[in-house]
C-alpha cells in the first residue's frame, strides 16, 4: 500500500515532469530558429530527451521508496 508521503512524492514528480514536458512546446520552432539548427539535430536533441525520461522512469522508483 502506498502511503500518503509516497504519493505526494509521486505526484510532485508527475507535476514537475508535465511542466517541464511542455513548457518549451508553445517555443519550439522560435527556439531551433534562434539556435540555428536543422530538423535532424533537433530531433536528435529530442530523441536524445527520451532516453533521459526512460532513466528517469528506472531511477525513479529508487528514490520515492527510499
Amino acid at each position: 500500500m502506498i502511503t500518503r508521503a509516497e504519493r505526494l512524492r509521486l505526484n510532485a514528480i508527475f507535476a514537475l515532469f508535465g511542466i517541464g514536458l511542455m513548457a518549451p512546446n508553445p517555443r519550439s520552432i522560435d527556439l531551433q530558429h534562434n539556435l540555428g539548427i536543422g530538423n535532424s539535430l533537433y530531433g536528435l536533441i529530442f530523441s536524445l530527451g527520451a532516453i533521459g525520461i526512460i532513466s528517469a522512469i528506472l531511477i525513479g522508483p529508487r528514490i520515492i521508496y527510499r
